[in-house]
C-alpha cells in the first residue's frame, strides 16, 4: 500500500494493528496521499481492510466483519498474498471462505479480484514455479515484490485492464497532427 500510494503509513507484524480501514483513520489528513492516478490517468482510493486470521474466536468475528463493509462497493480486490509462506494456500482458503460468508450467494465478487502474489523475490532458492501457479489460479494474478519494485507496473496495467473491462472502456490510440491537436482536443471533451 505504500508504495502504490506513495505514503509511509505504518506498518506492523502484528494481529490486531486495527480494527478500522486505514481510509478512515487517515480520512481527513491524508486522503491525496491514499488517491493514486494510474497510467491511464484514471483516480482511484486505496483502502486497506484487517488481514484475516483462522480460527478467529466468534465475538470477534462480527467486528472483522463490520470493518469489511467496503469491499461490498469496490470496483476491484487486490487480495495481497504473501507467496514466499509455506502456508500462503491455507491463509488463501481463509480469505475466500470469509468473503464466501460475508457476500451475499447471489453476487459474484471472485470477478473483483486480483492476487497480488508479494514477495516473490523470496522464492529464487525455492521450487515454487510462479507461472505454473498463475496459469492454475482461477483469478488474475500478478507477482511482485514491493519491497525490490518487481512488476509493479505489471500490477498498475492489471487493475487499469480490469477496470477498463469492467467499465465497458476501450483504449484507443490516436495519432493527430499539430495542425488539428486543438480542434481534436476540444472535440474530445466535448
Amino acid at each position: 500500500m505504500n508504495l502504490i500510494s506513495k505514503t509511509e503509513l505504518e506498518s506492523k507484524n502484528n494481529l490486531f494493528q486495527t480494527l478500522t480501514t486505514v481510509i478512515k483513520k487517515y480520512v481527513s489528513f491524508h486522503l491525496n496521499n491514499l488517491r493514486i492516478r494510474f497510467p491511464n490517468q484514471q483516480n482511484a482510493f486505496l483502502l486497506d481492510t484487517v488481514g484475516f486470521i483462522s480460527n478467529l474466536p466468534h465475538e470477534l468475528v462480527e467486528s472483522f466483519k463490520a470493518t469489511l463493509e467496503e469491499i461490498f462497493t469496490a470496483d476491484i480486490l487486490l487480495h495481497i498474498i504473501d507467496i514466499s509462506n509455506p502456508q500462503y494456500e491455507f491463509q488463501k482458503e481463509i480469505v475466500y471462505k470469509v468473503l464466501d460468508e460475508i457476500y451475499p450467494k447471489d453476487y459474484n465478487y471472485k470477478t473483483k479480484i486480483i492476487e497480488v502474489w508479494n514477495k516473490i523475490d523470496l522464492l529464487n532458492n525455492s521450487s515454487f514455479d510462479v507461472q505454473e501457479n498463475m496459469n492454475k489460479s482461477e483469478y488474475s494474478v500478478v507477482p511482485i515484490s514491493a519491497t525490490k519494485k518487481i512488476n509493479i507496473q505489471m500490477l498498475y496495467e492489471e487493475i487499469t485492464n480490469k477496470l477498463n473491462k469492467d467499465q465497458g472502456k476501450i483504449l484507443r490510440k490516436l495519432s493527430v497532427s499539430f495542425e488539428e491537436f486543438d480542434k481534436t482536443l476540444k472535440w474530445m471533451k466535448e
